[in-house]
């Protein structure tokens, strides 16, 4: 089906937030440079540690700010030391009570100074009062916690997805159509505290992925990020192969990747079979995207970013990607790792139009790239859930730590740190002092205000040449529209995520549902994204 805009409709933002995050996001530009912040680290980082004497480490932060309480809320991991320690037997591993996996609770006033709450809800270790909040019937692994969508909003503010261990009477007859044995669950809470598992679960069945769940109500449906199972081969697979072509074996697989075939003459070659799809990694580790109408019925899970030729050249893939509606579009925090465990990762920005189709930046520039040497965080940083808006602020809390990934405690410790960028300033377009012109998809306009987040320099040396903006408004032909030129225009200097824009004091009311493109000069500034407004 040919998509609306290219049938003639402009798109209709409503008053939502419309960012330049991509090419996608944009008609033209005309000496104009595309700009790419990175988030910047807050001067207190770590703003979280594993402090309290049953804590061996402490990641995987999700953040939301409670405006009805005024709070910061935080829930991170807690990883007991059998998930760090190699060869524990299953009594060892029980003598922690739980786990591996926990999910703690910490809250804030600031989001920069942090308080652990104590309660007697789970004992942990000897130790009677605890701030873990959801155990799981064996795990709380890779959790995300989100405000509670419209469709189950009777259920409590908070939702939290996780990872946990399917069991025979804990699980839809469906998901035994993937050979896995972790599966994703909900919960819910009114206070963040008190969880209470969802009598449905699990939901859908989960490989060695962060699982990313919301209920987008543009596409009326639910979407979860994770992983495919169906995959071209797997790391174990390829050794098979190659071990195979050593000894002149054949290459016909008995069975598929997934139904623990040997490859013919293993026997002899001693190669061993070929194992269940969910045991080992992809030689490729991909982002796909899972639908849901209802958390029951789930479409086949369809690969959306994959690693490129200069990835596989150097090594890396893809851990997980968080993904947030943001406005009038989509934004992602994709996990890039080193796949020898030796090296460093980073964090790229990626964004998307409708959800669906997502796109990562053209150079690859990291959007929180790892530590300076000798930092807490110099070795590895991921997880990034969303972006907390805070004031003029977005927080982005992150793991860190000390050393690549694959070490593990005692060896390197993990903590949580702190970085912001100025709210909704991704990427932006420069106009330098010939000034630069920028153009809009085109858009119904929603609101007789026009309002610009956009960053005007300020020349310290001459105010001739401070930063201005100005704005016109332009029909399909590339008229501008009377009345709204650049000549027309009061321009304005300013620094500011909201910034109104007018012409002779005129807003947009006498262009209300009409479709126009918006045309932007700026010279010595910057332009980042608009939104409409209602009159004041």
């Amino acid at each position: 089906m040919i998509p609306a805009y290219f049938r003639g409709t402009p798109d209709d933002p409503g008053h939502d937030l419309h960012l330049f995050l991509d090419d996608f996001a944009i008609e033209d530009r005309w000496d104009a440079t595309r700009v790419r912040n990175e988030a910047v680290r807050h001067p207190h980082n770590p703003v979280l540690v594993a402090d309290l004497p049953w804590e061996r480490t402490a990641a995987g932060p999700n953040v939301l700010y409670d405006e009805e309480q005024n709070l910061f809320r935080m829930w991170y991991v807690l990883a007991s030391s059998s998930v760090w320690t190699k060869g524990l037997s299953g009594r060892a591993r029980a003598a922690d009570e739980y786990g591996p996996y926990l999910m703690s609770y910490a809250e804030s006033d600031d989001g920069v100074h942090w308080r652990k709450p104590l309660t007697d809800r789970f004992p942990y270790r000897g130790f009677g009062r605890t701030n873990i909040v959801l155990t799981g019937r064996e795990r709380c692994q890779e959790f995300s916690v989100t405000w509670t969508p419209a469709p189950m909003a009777d259920r409590g503010r908070f939702m939290c997805v996780y990872k946990d261990v399917g069991h025979c009477e804990y699980a839809q007859a469906d998901l035994n159509d993937y050979p896995v044995k972790d599966a994703v669950c909900l919960a819910f809470s009114d206070d963040g505290v008190d969880w209470r598992i969802y009598e449905g679960n699990p939901i859908h069945p989960a490989l060695d992925s962060k699982y990313n769940l919301y209920w987008d109500a543009r596409l009326e449906h639910w979407i979860m990020s994770g992983r495919p199972f169906a995959r071209a081969a797997t790391e174990q697979l390829q050794q098979l192969i190659g071990r195979a072509l050593r000894s002149g074996q054949a290459l016909t697989l008995a069975g598929g990747i997934g139904a623990g075939g040997e490859v013919p003459g293993s026997a002899e070659a001693g190669i061993a079979g070929i194992g269940r799809a969910g045991a080992v990694e992809n030689v490729r580790t991909r982002i796909s995207i899972h639908v849901s109408p209802d958390l029951k019925t789930w479409y086949p899970p369809r690969e959306v970013l994959m690693p490129d030729a200069a990835d596989d050249e150097e090594q890396m893939f893809f851990d997980h990607m968080t993904m947030q509606p943001y406005g009038s579009q989509y934004l992602g925090y994709l996990g890039v790792q080193p796949r020898d465990g030796t090296g460093h990762s980073w964090i790229e920005l990626t964004a998307s139009p409708d959800g669906m189709h997502w796109y990562r930046p053209r150079d690859r520039t990291p959007f929180l790239p790892r530590g300076p040497e000798g930092s807490w965080d110099a070795g590895h940083v991921w997880a990034i859930r969303a972006a907390v808006p805070y004031g003029e602020w977005l927080y982005m809390y992150y793991s860190g730590s000390s050393r690549p990934w694959r070490y593990r405690f005692p060896d390197n410790n993990r903590a949580i740190g702190l970085a912001r960028i100025r709210r909704d300033r991704f990427v932006g377009y420069h106009g330098g002092i010939s000034g630069g012109h920028l153009l809009s998809r085109e858009v119904k306009v929603g609101g007789p205000r026009l309002l610009v987040n956009c960053s005007a320099e300020h020349r310290a040396f001459s105010r001739e040449w401070h930063g201005s903006l100005h704005t016109e408004l332009v029909d399909r032909a590339g008229r501008a529209i009377p009345g709204y030129t650049y000549a027309e225009c009061d321009p304005n200097h300013m620094d500011d995520t909201a910034t109104p824009i007018t012409w002779r004091g005129k807003d947009l009311s006498t262009l209300l549902g009409q479709a126009v493109y918006i045309r932007f000069f700026m010279r010595n500034s910057y332009v980042f994204g608009f939104r409409f407004a209602d009159a004041d």
